[in-house]
């Protein structure tokens, strides 16, 4: 009976782990693909400065770049939340 007991407590163990890590597997996919919409829009802005820059429109260029320069701090934190939870999985995974 205790044996019984055992296994379904590891099958129940088993469930929940396999759950967590594939939500905590969404969690990372998710910012995945928003670093990369991040990455696109960042050149998208870089172009647009350049543009501005070219016909001389000092104002635009000066909020484009204060733009470019929050996207650029968003990306930095996402890849360091990123790095955090795959340094975490790597040490509880093995």
């Amino acid at each position: 009976m205790s044996q019984i007991q055992s296994v379904e407590n590891h099958g129940l163990n088993s469930t929940y782990f396999k759950s967590s890590f594939e939500q905590a597997h969404s969690k990372i996919s998710d910012l995945e693909i928003c670093l990369h919409k991040l990455y696109h829009k960042e050149n998208e802005i870089f172009d647009r400065i350049v543009l501005a820059i070219k016909s001389n429109d000092n104002a635009q260029s000066i909020m484009l770049a204060s733009e470019l320069v929050r996207i650029r701090i968003l990306k930095r934190n996402i890849c360091v939340a990123l790095e955090l939870v795959y340094r975490y999985n790597t040490i509880h995974t093995y």
